[in-house]
């Protein structure tokens, strides 16, 4: 299936359930198990900043690394000349370093909330999803469609999955009041 940039998120002419022009009902990978459905510059863009972000988060990790070196009577292990952990300097390099680090943290947050902002610009994603009928929904679950309209009109139900499957239903009987 080929993803289209030009249609909205709920086409139901394209729905991974109900499939195209609400066609028969089929199962389709959904394209965050099956990231080849993904555009290649997509694709690229992810992991670029995957690779970014990972990088940074070791990054901020290093103050704690040289904190437990110095508890463990050890120089600080990362970024460190040792002519600058003398005295008053020392100190001073430390504070720094610190607010630095705690700068960092949600101006990182800040560049990933712009970068969506400007990704998604003028694009509302918050849209509310179409209706599936029983049938679809009996189909996408591999339940019975008589089943289901009994498990819809009880009032509590214990359901047991194995893996993305619904494995057994139970019909809970209401709670009685204390």
């Amino acid at each position: 299936m080929k993803l289209d940039k030009n249609r909205p998120a709920n086409d139901p002419a394209h729905d991974p359930v109900t499939g195209p022009a609400g066609g028969p009902a089929r199962r389709q990978p959904l394209i965050i198990d099956q990231p080849a459905l993904q555009g290649r510059s997509s694709r690229r863009w992810s992991t670029a900043f995957t690779l970014l972000f990972w990088l940074l988060w070791f990054a901020l990790w290093i103050p704690v690394i040289n904190l437990g070196a110095w508890l463990l009577g050890h120089e600080p292990l990362l970024f460190s000349p040792p002519e600058l952990f003398s005295g008053r300097h020392q100190f001073w390099m430390m504070v720094t370093w610190h607010v630095v680090v705690i700068a960092m943290i949600p101006g990182t947050l800040g560049v990933w909330a712009m970068y969506n902002l400007v990704k998604f610009k003028g694009k509302e994603r918050r849209v509310l999803p179409h209706s599936l009928s029983l049938e679809d929904t009996a189909v996408w679950f591999e339940v019975d469609p008589q089943a289901l309209v009994r498990w819809q009109r009880s009032r509590r139900l214990v359901i047991h999955f194995a893996g993305d499957r619904i494995h057994a239903v139970g019909v809970a009987p209401p709670p009685t009041p204390p």
